[in-house]
């Protein structure tokens, strides 16, 4: 499924850091070489970006891909979940004096 991204522009702004040495590297793609991978729109933007004509293809959340597809803006092709596994994407900070003193 991924093999169609092969020339073509993904508008991707959370994600080249950890879904394409997951999945892009499992079926031998590589980012500025196979595929061009571009970050420059703000997360909140990519899917007006997509349906105003930016990218080929566009990684979106739910529920906004299933709302660009039934504006028939476009249509999801695959997830990003069940192609490359578990993505750890959200962290956790805190400061070593706070994590002493709240065990």
């Amino acid at each position: 499924m991924l093999q169609s991204v092969i020339d073509k522009v993904v508008t991707d702004a959370c994600c080249q850091q950890t879904y394409w040495p997951q999945t892009g590297g499992a079926i031998g793609l590589e980012p500025g070489k196979d595929v061009e991978v571009d970050t420059s729109i703000q997360f909140n933007m990519m899917a007006g970006a997509f349906s105003g004509g930016s990218g080929d293809y566009v990684t979106l959340f739910e529920p906004t891909a299933t709302e660009i597809e039934g504006e028939g803006k476009g249509f999801v092709l695959a997830s990003v979940g069940e192609e490359s596994g578990e993505i750890p994407y959200t962290t956790f900070f805190s400061m070593q004096n706070y994590l002493s003193s709240n065990d």
